[in-house]
Order: C-alpha cells, then sequence, then structure tokens
C-alpha cells in the first residue's frame, strides 16, 4: 500500500515550502507582522503578511517541473511537450483564503479598529517555493511569484492607506485568536 507514504511526501514537500517562504518573509522587516499557519474554521492559511501598505494571505507550492495555469485551471508536468495533470487550483484555494480573512477582519473593525481606516485590501498571493518549478502563467486571477519575487512584491505594493502599528498588532492577534472560531 503506497497512498500512505506518498501523501506523507506531498505533505513533506509542502512543509519544506513553507519553511523556505517563512524564511524568505524575515527580509521584511519589523514592519510587518508574519502569522504563520493560521487556522480559520475551513481553511488553513499558510502565510498572512500584514503590513502598512495591506495584508497578504500568501498560498505557498512546492511543485517542481512545469507548472501551467490558464484562469484558475492549473496543471503540472514533468516534460513541457506534455499537457500534464489537472491538479487542485492554488489560485481558487488563495481567493477563498483572502475571503475568509477580509471577512474576520471586517469583524474587528467595528471594534478594535474603528480608530483606523476600513481594511479593503487584502491580497491573495500564490508562491512558489520550488527553485526547479517552471511557471507557465496565461491570464491567472491572482498574482503568482517565485519565491525570490515575494518580498519585492510585497513591499512594492501601494496602499490607499499606511495602516500604524498598533493597527497592525490588533489585527494580528484577532487572526492568532482565529484557531477554533
Amino acid at each position: 500500500m503506497t497512498w500512505p507514504i506518498q501523501r506523507f511526501g506531498r505533505y513533506a514537500k509542502g512543509e519544506a515550502g513553507e519553511r523556505i517562504v517563512s524564511q524568505a518573509l524575515e527580509a521584511l522587516g519589523d514592519a510587518y507582522y508574519i502569522v504563520h499557519d493560521a487556522e480559520i474554521p475551513g481553511a488553513n492559511i499558510d502565510h498572512v503578511v500584514l503590513g502598512p501598505n495591506g495584508i497578504f494571505v500568501l498560498e505557498t507550492k512546492h511543485h517542481s517541473g512545469v507548472i501551467r495555469c490558464q484562469g484558475d485551471r492549473w496543471w503540472q508536468t514533468r516534460d513541457p511537450r506534455t499537457p500534464g495533470l489537472q491538479i487542485r487550483s492554488p489560485s481558487v484555494q488563495v481567493k477563498r483564503n483572502a475571503t475568509l480573512v477580509r471577512e474576520r477582519i471586517k469583524v474587528f473593525e467595528q471594534s478594535i479598529l474603528k480608530d483606523y481606516p476600513r481594511i479593503g485590501w487584502v491580497h491573495g498571493v500564490v508562491v512558489f517555493a520550488n527553485p526547479r518549478a517552471v511557471l507557465d502563467l496565461r491570464s491567472p486571477t491572482v498574482p503568482v511569484v517565485y519565491i525570490r519575487e515575494l518580498v519585492g512584491g510585497i513591499l512594492a505594493t501601494q496602499a490607499p492607506v499606511s495602516l500604524p502599528a498598533p493597527a497592525l498588532t490588533k489585527i494580528g492577534l484577532a487572526l492568532l485568536g482565529m484557531k477554533g472560531g
């Protein structure tokens, strides 16, 4: 029976990818707060980055080979001459997770964040941590980046307002409190 071993292999690869992203996010500095492995009812979010220029919900993938994306449909293949096998859509997953975070934050806007501007800018981003992944992106519905592009992309994101550190702290504590509901 090989299924459990194969499943463990995929889990271990995903965990390795999340560690790589965690290490890369350290370069953001003290102006950013990071929540790793946030659990919301119905979802597990790899990373949530809270910064003065927005909130970034990250879906980490550690796939190798050629990864093709057309809108919200994704395929993976080892041979670039073949169409590959369809895989679960990371863009659908990150959009769903970003929506859940956005909804959760709205609850807190009325109470702990009443002194700060309304937060409407939660960004979903798919991050590929494996340097052997070759991305063939056609009309992706969310930003899709290699690990080497992640920090620069976050820092370059413009926001209509800048959230001060006390607001980020309150949001981070609220997100950490998501576990269990």
